[in-house]
């Protein structure tokens, strides 16, 4: 605490419980193994950032014009999450933003998907050989969805983000990553019912046994 205050913020406490996994390899090959990795990996496999924007830094990366070109990420969105705006979204608004034939100028549509996509954040991302763990993490708070953006949804927006790199990067010789979400939540039986959460787990994309509590985390870095 400082001044006698207590620190609430999310990004405080995801610093608080992975940073020490950033340190302890057996600790993140324990955590991957649980969100589902198969045995046989060594620590030195698996790695770990936090508060990861990677297509902004693959951009900064590949700063030629054609990777910023967003007909050719509109092309990959589609191609990966056709018809997405059909399947089942519950109690979800503005499914019609994720499709493009919902607007009347498309161009604008491919510009707002390509900002969504640069300026996605996932809060924890560990990388093995095979797969790609993108992982929320909530405190006090619920998963956020905005209505002006294309990908409105928080979590189906991370991970289309994370696919769409994903495959770009398949396409450019560097391998195929399974996308494989996770949260972290106050309260895992109250968050399982989150209709994100929901939406998530009926697409096969997040498993409920993924979503864990700080606890658990927080006993692996102990």
């Amino acid at each position: 605490m400082i001044l006698g205050i207590t620190n609430r913020t999310e990004n405080w406490k995801t610093a608080r419980h992975f940073v020490p996994l950033c340190k302890d390899g057996d600790a993140l090959l324990a955590l991957v193994q649980r969100l589902g990795e198969p045995e046989g990996l060594l620590p030195s496999e698996v790695g770990i950032e936090l508060f990861w924007k990677g297509v902004r830094d693959y951009l900064h990366e590949h700063n030629s014009g054609s990777e910023h070109d967003p007909e050719d990420w509109a092309r990959r969105y589609e191609c990966l999450f056709p018809n997405l705006s059909q399947r089942c979204f519950g109690r979800l608004h503005g499914r019609e933003n994720y499709d493009r034939k919902q607007w009347t100028r498309p161009e604008a549509w491919e510009k707002k998907l390509f900002e969504n996509l640069r300026n996605t954040e996932v809060d924890v991302v560990i990388e093995t050989p095979n797969s790609l763990f993108i992982g929320e993490a909530k405190h006090k708070m619920g998963f956020g969805a905005d209505r002006r953006l294309v990908l409105v949804h928080q979590l189906i927006r991370q991970y289309v983000t994370a696919s769409v790199l994903a495959d770009k990067l398949k396409c450019e010789g560097q391998g195929e990553r399974k996308i494989v979400p996770f949260v972290v939540v106050d309260d895992v039986k109250r968050s399982r019912r989150f209709e994100q959460v929901r939406f998530m787990c009926r697409q096969g994309w997040l498993r409920k046994e993924n979503v864990l509590g700080w606890k658990e985390v927080k006993d692996l870095g102990s």
